[in-house]
């Protein structure tokens, strides 16, 4: 009996060892990876030329940093300007007679919707001029 009894034991601690240890095992970033959500980049900008009215926009870059380069490159001006960025979302500028808006948001709609209140809010006229939207997760 008394032998059943400590082996009994040492297996239970030999089970509560192997327990503890594996507490502090450390798992590779890719078997965290499918757990939780690494963000990729997914940014996109809008820019405009207000002398030539011409735009530019990106999406999808992994940077804000380079989406707006992109978006200026695109533009193709030299006074043109980066006029928002966003990320996993989208964003839309509308111009009008004397001036524009922009604007971000959860879908193209909400972006254009809110871009044109915004230049109605400055100026008459107001037609979006240009939009992009970025992947989501």
């Amino acid at each position: 009996m008394r032998k059943i009894l400590s082996k009994t034991v040492v297996l239970l601690l030999a089970i509560l060892g192997l327990w503890v240890a594996s507490l502090g095992q450390v798992r590779p970033p890719q078997a965290l990876a499918q757990f939780q959500y690494i963000p990729k980049g997914n940014y996109g900008a809008i820019t405009y030329s207000p002398s030539t009215e011409r735009t530019g926009h990106s999406n999808d870059c992994s940077t804000q940093d380079l989406a707006e380069d992109q978006a200026i490159r695109k533009c193709g001006e030299s006074d043109c300007k980066s006029l928002l960025w966003f990320r996993e979302a989208c964003g839309a500028l509308a111009v009008g007679d004397n001036g524009w808006g922009h604007a971000w948001a959860g879908s193209r709609g909400e972006a254009e919707i809110l871009a044109t209140g915004y230049c109605h809010d400055r100026t008459n006229n107001c037609k979006v001029k240009c939009w992009a939207c970025t992947a989501r997760p």
